[in-house]
């Protein structure tokens, strides 16, 4: 999707079809479009599984993803680490441990 418009032909699209669902990833275009992604879920009856917490408060079914507290709490060990002269390059990188459920 390029613009706003783009959301709503694709929300629509989905809302004609039966047993179709939409999954919002993570990233800065859905981020900034997130309240009218959220109305035009809700207009077309599509359901819907967003990436953030916030979606829900603002009006969103559910979210599931990974929990920002958990990737905060392992960044200040790798800072740590860094600070005390391990190079960056040399440490390993670790996925997401926990993920979060929000239901409405």
């Amino acid at each position: 999707m390029h613009d706003a418009h783009d959301i709503e032909l694709a929300v629509a699209s989905l809302g004609v079809e039966p047993g179709g669902g939409l999954a919002v990833q993570a990233e800065s275009f859905m981020g900034t479009h997130s309240s009218e992604i959220i109305a035009l879920a809700a207009r077309y009856r599509v359901p819907a599984v967003y990436p953030y917490p916030s979606f829900v408060s603002k009006g969103g079914l559910m979210a599931y993803g990974i929990s920002s507290l958990d990737l905060f709490r392992r960044a200040a060990s790798y800072v740590d680490r860094i600070l005390k002269g391990a190079k960056p390059a040399d440490l390993p990188v670790q996925q997401p441990t926990s993920s979060n459920w929000l239901l409405i």
